[in-house]
């Protein structure tokens, strides 16, 4: 290479340079950083676009600048890379603007207002008023359906688009009800309990549809299995089956991971055809016929299939003595049912007081609950019943071991007590040890065992009174 070419090279090099120091020159340093609002309101699964500039000592904006944003609590609020923050989880945080190595902030509160709630063991999910599922509480198999594994003691948002118009947890898994009639089910799924048409060991942390045809009217949630009953009036169940509470002589298949008969898809429950309610328990599930009378199968040890024996049943058998009823639910070892009347009765185990009989006695066949009280909805949960009265006032009874008849006393109530605090409610549901129920002023509170965040209460381990759920609006 000759001189000359050197020495043009390292004209052109020095030539670069120089207009690289300009650029650089003409760029002046970020001094501040303005937000369009400093504060906003979010419903929970609402979203709103913010936007921020950079300024120079001046107070210009910097065109050139990114800025590049951040959430304080991606569970409460998520931002994206453009500014656009969506109301993920209940409760207060900030989402801050930066560049330059300066930033701004935005407090953001996100709040909900539920229309359903539904209580499972360890977690809890519910509906909002915008049709957004919020779950709260044990997440070690993705029950929640936020896309994590993380626990949460106050609502997080399942990540979904769809709109649901209810929710029910379970054991380890969960199932929402989309407008459209789908169900989508999220969490555990070793007894096909996500009705995805497999068994596996794999957490599926997000709601997911199950596949078919099916198009529901309502959706229940048991322990290991699920339920749907559909618009014609049939109910078909999906999940494991070992004590027969799918409601088929045969199962679809086996699931290795539990040893049990399972459905991995929903099959059409043998027998009766025209259903107009449907309720799991934890191994059971019942259901009230288009004519009034009640059905019930599955798991039968504690008598809580109420035809008169403790023989398990893989397709529905009647209950006994029992007409004109609204609506059924099964919980532990135990089921009840209202009568369109408003009477109430309950059979099976009562060693917890939980069938609200006086005397205190278990039953293969239902008795009448005691108090002569006119109830218009009725939960069963694990060794505990609460009832909705046709004045608002909610009553439970069973065992308050974990605070789950929320009277205050932590004992055993064997007959209806009203729960504390002179609330009047419009909707009730129990939980395996845990209560909840939605007030005439759209304020949903939760009781009971709160050891993994299900009361969605935030701290503590058991609240013996209705406690709001945290980050609502009031």
């Amino acid at each position: 290479m000759t001189e000359r070419v050197h020495r043009m090279l390292a004209t052109i090099a020095s030539l670069v340079a120089c207009a690289c120091a300009d650029v650089t020159g003409d760029v002046p340093p970020v001094a501040d950083v303005s937000v369009s609002v400093p504060a906003v309101e979010l419903s929970l699964g609402g979203t709103v676009a913010l936007s921020a500039s950079a300024l120079d000592e001046s107070g210009r904006v910097l065109v050139s600048q990114p800025i590049h944003w951040a959430s304080n609590d991606p569970r409460i609020a998520r931002v994206s890379t453009d500014g656009v923050v969506t109301g993920a989880g209940g409760g207060t945080t900030t989402v801050t603007a930066e560049s330059g190595g300066r930033s701004a902030r935005v407090t953001v509160n996100v709040r909900m207002a539920l229309v359903w709630v539904g209580p499972g063991l360890f977690h809890t999910c519910g509906v909002t008023a915008d049709g957004f599922t919020a779950c709260w509480g044990g997440n070690n198999a993705g029950e929640l359906g936020d896309s994590t594994i993380f626990s949460s003691r106050t609502p997080v948002l399942a990540r979904s688009p769809m709109r649901f118009t209810s929710s029910d947890g379970g054991g380890t898994q969960s199932c929402s009800l989309a407008e459209d009639g789908r169900a989508f089910c999220w969490g555990a799924n070793w007894s096909a309990q996500l009705g995805r048409g497999s068994f596996d060991r794999a957490l599926y942390p997000f709601p997911e549809a199950v596949p078919g045809p099916w198009i529901f009217d309502a959706l229940t949630v048991g322990d290991r299995h699920a339920c749907g009953l559909t618009r014609d009036g049939q109910v078909a169940c999906w999940g494991g089956g070992f004590s027969g509470q799918l409601g088929v002589t045969t199962a679809s298949a086996q699931c290795p991971a539990v040893n049990e008969p399972c459905n991995t898809t929903p099959v059409a429950v043998e027998g009766v055809s025209a259903f107009a309610t449907v309720d799991t328990g934890e191994e059971h599930t019942c259901g009230v016929a288009t004519d009034g009378l009640a059905y019930c199968w599955g798991e039968n040890s504690g008598a809580q299939l109420g035809d008169g024996t403790v023989t398990d049943r893989s397709v529905p058998r009647p209950v006994v003595n029992l007409a004109s009823l609204d609506h059924v639910s099964g919980g532990g070892m135990h089921s009840c049912a209202v009568t369109t009347a408003g009477a109430a009765y309950c059979w099976g185990s009562n060693v917890f007081g939980q069938l609200g009989v006086d005397p205190p006695v278990s039953s293969t066949t239902p008795l009448p609950v005691a108090g002569a009280i006119r109830f218009t909805q009725i939960s069963a949960g694990r060794e505990h019943t609460c009832g909705l009265a046709d004045d608002g006032v909610v009553y439970c009874w069973g065992s308050d071991q974990f605070g789950q008849v929320g009277n205050g006393s932590g004992g055993t109530a064997f007959q209806p007590e009203p729960v504390t605090g002179n609330i009047t409610f419009t909707f009730v549901r129990a939980g395996a040890y845990h209560s909840c129920g939605i007030a005439d002023d759209g304020i949903t509170y939760c009781w009971g065992w709160n050891n993994a965040g299900q009361l969605g209460t935030g701290p503590g381990f058991t609240q013996h009174v209705p406690t709001p759920v945290a980050g609502q609006a009031r």
